[in-house]
């Protein structure tokens, strides 16, 4: 049919296939019909693709031991954007070694495999040695692609928080478990306590046994797509790990923040809480302050007194011989010493001039009891006899009390005389 005929037929339009060209292609229009009932096909090209966001990094800078007692804290020198956490962990109070003891086996961590997973496969940290030998193996999933299009939208950025931090119990594996998702992960930690070493018989001060070491070497953000990989350049002893980890598909950076740090008491669990923000989380860390060893002076007192009237029913007085440094043994009062919980080794002598035949009965009261079977009696024939006595003993104080001697006799007395040692025995 002639196209330049007007009255060829009455006009129809149809649209034909709509293809998705080439980004950076030209846009077609072309008609696979006829001029009177055309069919219009469109070509029209793939907008360009936006350019990848820029990674956060975090990366830990120095490790320092802190005097014991002193407070653990945690520091950012480095940048919201680029992270670098600076650590002190107070070292816990030297306690005292047995004779001839052994040293412990040092804990060893080593790095094993590491996968990379698939977009949306959830993250993983398991340990293929035991919980002296640690071997981790890591599966970490590669990023998420962000969509393509003319002026389209960045993708969600992928987020790391941290969970809950639990002490598992001596000998327990360690273990890391992701309560979230592979795109918004949540990292449990459970970590084993230490096993309890054995008291030495009476040891000397020894020397601090070398202690492992883990410290993050590199950090290096990789493409897009690429292999995550951690590589130890130290060793099992001394671990240096090298982390690469690609960069996700068009994310949002978020902005790590270091929080307050807080000192705990011993024996607590570390603890370590993310607390979201308008653009990134805030990581609050609370740290355990060192077990104190066992006290290095010993506590260790004694008393006097002579030439004293002492009367029937009253506490015997005392002059401080030796005063204890450590707090254990407080005179708190001429009659009284106040004694913390723990066992002593008590000595005492009481002596004194009965003017008549009588008896002299000494007897020692704490914890809120008499003990009439630790004290002691002497009875003189006639007047003007010296009465005395002695009396070694080892009590068990379950709770803070005061410690006292108290007189008793049946005529006057003159010219009384007492000696009072105490030592706390380290059980």
């Amino acid at each position: 049919m002639d196209c330049n005929k007007r009255d060829c037929c009455n006009t129809c339009i149809r649209i034909g296939n709509t293809v998705t060209g080439q980004p950076g292609t030209a846009a077609s229009v072309t008609n696979s019909g006829s001029c009177c009932c055309p069919v219009l096909n469109f070509t029209i090209p793939e907008g360009e693709r936006g350019q990848d966001g820029a990674s956060a990094t975090i990366t830990i800078g120095t490790t320092t031991t802190g005097s014991p007692g002193s407070p653990a804290s945690v520091t950012n020198s480095g940048t919201a954007q680029n992270a670098i956490l600076n650590f002190t962990i107070p070292a816990g109070q030297n306690g005292k070694d047995g004779i001839n003891g052994k040293d412990g086996t040092s804990a060893t961590v080593t790095v094993g495999t590491t996968t990379t997973g698939y977009p949306g496969s959830p993250a993983s940290v398991t340990n293929s040695g035991t919980a002296q030998n640690a071997i981790l193996n890591f599966t970490i999933p590669a990023g998420q692609n962000g969509k393509d299009g003319i002026n389209g939208k960045d993708g969600t950025s992928a987020t790391v928080s941290v969970g809950t931090t639990t002490t598992g119990s001596p000998g327990s594996p360690a273990s890391v478990t992701n309560s979230g998702t592979a795109q918004n992960a949540i990292l449990n930690f459970t970590i084993p306590a230490g096993q309890n070493g054995k008291d030495g018989i009476n040891g000397t001060d020894g020397k601090d046994g070398t202690s492992a070491t883990v410290s993050v070497g590199t950090t290096t953000t990789g493409s897009p797509g690429s292999p995550a990989s951690v590589t130890n350049s130290g060793t099992a002893q001394n671990s240096i790990l090298n982390f690469t980890i690609p960069a996700g598909q068009n994310g949002k950076t978020p902005v790590v923040t270091v929080g307050p740090t807080t000192t705990l008491n011993a024996g607590q669990p570390a603890t370590a809480t993310a607390i979201p923000t308008s653009d990134g989380i805030q990581i609050d860390f609370g740290i355990p302050q060192g077990k104190p060893g066992n006290n290095a002076n010993q506590s260790f007192a004694s008393f006097f007194n002579y030439g004293t009237l002492f009367n029937n029913g009253s506490q015997l007085p005392f002059y401080p011989v030796v005063t204890d440094i450590t707090g254990q043994i407080v005179q708190v009062s001429q009659e009284q010493i106040s004694l913390e919980a723990g066992y002593y080794l008590v000595s005492y002598h009481v002596s004194a001039i009965l003017s008549d035949a009588g008896y002299m009965q000494i007897t020692p009261f704490y914890s809120s009891t008499s003990h009439l079977e630790l004290g002691i009696y002497f009875l003189t024939p006639e007047g003007r006899s010296t009465a005395n006595g002695s009396n070694t003993i080892i009590i068990y104080i379950p709770e803070k009390t005061n410690f006292t001697l108290t007189y008793n006799s049946n005529v006057s007395s003159r010219d009384g005389a007492a000696t009072l040692s105490i030592l706390k025995l380290q059980r």
